[in-house]
């Protein structure tokens, strides 16, 4: 079970408008073994759309130990699976990938993390904007979710995009790091690749 359900209302009457009113929910009763998934919607009847309709924030809070950094390209989808505690790659765990709400791959990370998907083609027409790929990965009770190309897209990584060096050529630098969140103290690798587009 990743989600939980639990609603709770928070009555703000009284309070000013123009300060920030901040509530606690207790989410320890949600999780299993302190890790899990968490969909959390908030709405107000005094916000609404431009049709009237009462607006629905969505957000999911993901409390895990994965970091999950997933990489699509010509070649296939590659998902890398590390801890978040010590950076270390993790083995064993379940991949499973999504595309237009469908499973469209499932495997289990190998001894450094990484489960490829090397027969996953998207068509030239795929669009990651209309049609997000999302990675759900398990370890045991332990869950994290990372999506490509969402309005809500969780970022695993830092890009550099291309950049133009002159007028006969492009220059391609991309970026990224090991995972998408570290504690203070902790040591980022970070790698880069560069390659002229012609």
């Amino acid at each position: 079970k990743l989600l939980s359900g639990h609603r709770q209302v928070l009555d703000n009457t009284g309070a000013s408008d123009d300060r920030v009113h901040i509530e606690d929910v207790d989410m320890a009763p949600h999780l299993v073994s302190g890790r899990g998934l968490i969909l959390v919607e908030a709405t107000s009847p005094d916000i609404r759309d431009w049709q009237g309709r009462v607006e629905v924030y969505r957000t999911l809070l993901q409390v895990s130990d994965l970091g999950v950094t997933l990489k699509l390209g010509p070649d296939g989808a590659t998902t890398w699976v590390t801890r978040l505690s010590d950076s270390k790659p993790v083995g064993g765990a379940e991949v499973r990938l999504f595309l237009s709400n469908k499973e469209v791959w499932s495997g289990k990370s190998n001894a450094n993390g990484l489960a490829i998907a090397e027969d996953l083609r998207l068509s030239p027409e795929w669009s990651q904007w209309r049609d997000p790929v999302v990675a759900l990965v398990t370890l045991g009770t332990d869950a994290v979710v990372t999506v490509i190309g969402s309005p809500n897209e969780v970022f695993s990584y830092q890009g550099v995009y291309p950049t133009s060096i002159n007028t006969g050529s492009l220059l391609q630098i991309h970026g990224y790091g090991d995972r998408g969140v570290y504690k203070p103290g902790d040591t980022a690798h970070v790698a880069f690749t560069a390659r002229v587009a012609d």
